[in-house]
């Protein structure tokens, strides 16, 4: 975490130090500086479908918002037609009070490539746009940690995605999400291309002999095809195929730090190890029990995995996190008898 931290802090101070704004909007009296939803190097990364090439129209181009600092946002736009890339930071803020709180754009700082399409001419106007429903719909979070809001078209809002918690909105969707490892990671600055999955789907998986395996003292249910390791992970089909693994995390709640369920499921999902794939992305529950599912792509290998937390209450000092993974072409067409599991599972 130290790291992460130290990397972002680089991020912020290289990107002033740099960079000399082109225009700003001095703030008035009754302006606020906002606090996105999100620590500084959050960073989500949506698809704008139809808007690629010079005429603005046709083709895929894609949106990055990151928090580098405080009220400032690297804004990034890549089109895909014409393989333009351009970089801005800017600053944000609120004006007025209560419910006639509005959005107040401030201080733009080039960073990459310039504005000369029409795309790269109003590519900064959707963010405003997005940022606009957020601000005036962002209370809807203290009642629940997902929302539509229907103003201006429909706009899905979830509590986990980073910056402004959108999800979707008309023409615009989440694509990816996560947090910077560096200053200069490529997950964000240098994204051109949603992650595809080519991997051939494997054989139907034939059930065995039902097994009831204490990991880290919950009960899971698994059947004789899974094999115990050495180093308490559960593997299938064998030991060595790693084809999935199945093991349980004991997290004590003092080390928390007053964070809540919702809290850790946000941190799977943005410190996942890849490439979030957001599509795919579900929060459900398995009885009273909280789950999320989501897949993940490696860059290195160009392999996708099918991930599931479980969250089970284990005692008043720790919660248990059953962690289920398998590779896309193992866990595809064989949903059921990974479901069965999480049904089997018992704290």
């Amino acid at each position: 975490m130290i790291k992460k931290t130290f990397a972002r802090a680089l991020l912020a101070i290289a990107v002033a130090v740099v960079c000399p704004a082109i225009w700003a909007q001095v703030p008035g009296m009754d302006e606020t500086p906002i606090s996105f939803a999100t620590d500084p190097g959050g960073y989500a990364i949506y698809r704008l479908d139809g808007a690629g090439g010079t005429s603005g129209a046709g083709g895929t181009a894609y949106i990055g918002v990151c928090n580098t600092r405080g009220n400032e946002l690297a804004i990034r736009l890549y089109d895909t037609v014409t393989k333009r890339e351009l970089l801005v930071l800017q600053t944000f803020y609120t004006s007025g009070t209560g419910d006639w709180l509005a959005l107040a754009p401030g201080m733009i700082t080039p960073v990459k490539g310039s504005f000369e399409t029409p795309l790269e001419g109003k590519f900064l106007s959707r963010v405003n746009d997005a940022l606009s429903a957020w601000i005036a719909s962002r209370d809807s979070f203290a009642d629940k940690p997902c929302y539509t809001w229907e103003k201006g078209g429909p706009m899905e809002f979830e509590y986990w995605v980073p910056v402004m918690q959108l999800r979707s909105a008309p023409g615009l969707t989440l694509v990816t999400a996560g947090y910077l490892s560096s200053a200069d990671d490529p997950a964000f600055f240098r994204f051109i291309e949603e992650p595809k999955s080519a991997s051939p789907l494997g054989a139907a998986i034939v059930p065995g002999k039902p097994v009831v395996a204490s990991i880290g003292g919950v009960s899971v249910g698994l059947d004789s095809n899974w094999v115990a390791g050495e180093d308490g992970l559960y593997r299938f089909p064998d030991a060595t195929a790693r084809d999935a693994c199945c093991y349980v995390e004991t997290i004590s709640t003092a080390e928390l730090n007053g964070m809540d369920i919702f809290d850790l499921i946000r941190c799977y999902l943005l410190y996942s190890g890849g490439v979030l794939i957001a599509r795919d992305v579900r929060l459900f529950a398995v009885g009273e029990d909280p789950c999320a599912f989501y897949r993940v792509w490696d860059p290195l290998t160009g392999r996708q995995s099918a991930q599931y937390r479980l969250f089970l209450p284990h005692d008043a000092k720790a919660v248990s996190v059953l962690c289920i993974a398998a590779f896309s072409e193992s866990y595809d067409g064989n949903e059921e008898y990974f479901n069965s599991i999480l049904l089997r599972t018992e704290p």
